[in-house]
């Protein structure tokens, strides 16, 4: 499954690509990951946990970072296995930041490449992933702005991984497509 996302940061992109290439702040502010080791040459280990409805897993995986520095793009390559559900994930990130404002702000894309096997595959096959990656995408850019406007120093807190809350990210893209149909309705009605 392939997922293209924009979002902005109201930073710079110098600052924007510093904080993208520092792997603990990038955990830190992404829910329900734990970053467990990295190295020089990109390379890491972590986990992300999830619960949806009654499946709750913890995919263990690693991955390698590549970036581009004058081009300010990087990727991300990396595996995951849920020794619980029996679930996979395979997934390949590519990430461009681009100027916007005369350098006052900062335009993020993101283009994954998604492959779900096992229990979690259910959800792969319908616009649920595409949501909840929305969501989490929403979280994370909150986050990293709210650290970066903080001013903090890079240092970072001991961090222990939570669930991302199913129920309550189901709930939300429930209240999502309600709101569309409604506003779809009055459009059509005015």
């Amino acid at each position: 499954m392939k997922i293209v996302q924009e979002f902005r940061i109201d930073l710079s992109p110098s600052t924007v690509w510093r904080a993208f290439t520092d792997v603990a702040l990038v955990a830190e502010c992404l829910p329900g990951s734990e970053l467990t080791h990295t190295d020089d040459s990109g390379a890491f280990e972590g986990k992300m946990r999830v619960k949806l409805g009654p499946i709750t897993a913890a995919f263990w995986g690693k991955g390698v970072i590549e970036r581009n520095e004058a081009a300010q793009t990087g990727s991300v390559e990396g595996t995951g296995t849920d020794s619980g559900s029996g679930s996979r994930a395979k997934a390949k990130m590519t990430y461009v930041l681009t100027a916007l404002e005369n350098e006052a702000a900062t335009r993020v894309t993101v283009e994954a490449d998604i492959v779900l096997s096992g229990t979690f595959a259910q959800f792969g096959r319908s616009s649920v992933i595409e949501e909840v990656s929305a969501h989490l995408t929403g979280q994370f850019v909150q986050n990293l702005q709210d650290h970066l406007l903080e001013g903090a120093d890079y240092a970072h807190p001991a961090q222990s991984a939570q669930e991302i809350d199913g129920i309550k990210l189901l709930l939300t893209i429930f209240r999502n497509r309600v709101q569309k149909l409604f506003a779809n309705l009055r459009r059509r009605l005015s």
